[in-house]
């Protein structure tokens, strides 16, 4: 017996439950179940909206004859040339990317979830980035001024030593602590 096209596209889509595929398509879970099920046909209303949601050949869908992705559908396509920290900015091409990125959040698949989760935690990544530098910031111009009121603080020391007069009879009323800190 022939494997049900909607079985092999919920595979394809990584495994997904027939409640996701309605949840992704908008088609009503009884339907998918009795297509599934071989109990009715798949209708050509399921095989357009999977034509159009996730590239499958509407004929493949229908009579699971032909081939699985519709003509010109994106199918593998090599990764792109790993960039280092080095490569100029101008290599990205953000109109581009964003494109892209709109169609595969919009897509509905699993791609969209884990695209949608990659953005956010980089989106995180870069705003605690913007935030680490601003503490370094803050805190070098902390450690400046900490360094100017040691300093200050040094001067006045020395300038109070250098004007200490010993009370008449004492010969030195400090404590070892005060020595030391001196």
């Amino acid at each position: 017996m022939k494997e049900n096209q909607l079985k092999i596209i919920r595979h394809d889509l990584g495994g997904i439950s027939q409640a996701k595929l309605t949840t992704m398509t908008g088609i009503p879970l009884h339907k998918i179940k009795d297509a599934e099920s071989g109990k009715v046909k798949i209708s050509r209303e399921i095989a357009k909206i999977m034509e159009e949601k996730f590239s499958y050949n509407f004929r493949w869908v229908l009579t699971g004859e032909g081939p699985i992705q519709k003509e010109g559908a994106l199918t593998a396509t090599p990764l792109p040339t790993a960039r280092t920290r080095d490569a100029p900015a101008a290599d990205i091409k953000i109109s581009e990317d964003l494109t892209i990125a709109a169609r595969v959040l919009e897509s509905g698949t699993p791609y969209a979830i884990a695209l949608h989760l990659n953005i956010r935690s980089f989106g995180n990544a870069v705003d605690a980035k913007e935030r680490l530098a601003v503490l370094e910031s803050n805190q070098r111009d902390f450690e400046k001024k900490v360094s100017e009121e040691i300093n200050v603080l040094r001067a006045e020391v020395n300038r109070l030593k250098a004007t200490y007069e010993v009370p008449d009879g004492e010969t030195d009323h400090f404590t070892n602590t005060e020595k030391q800190a001196m």
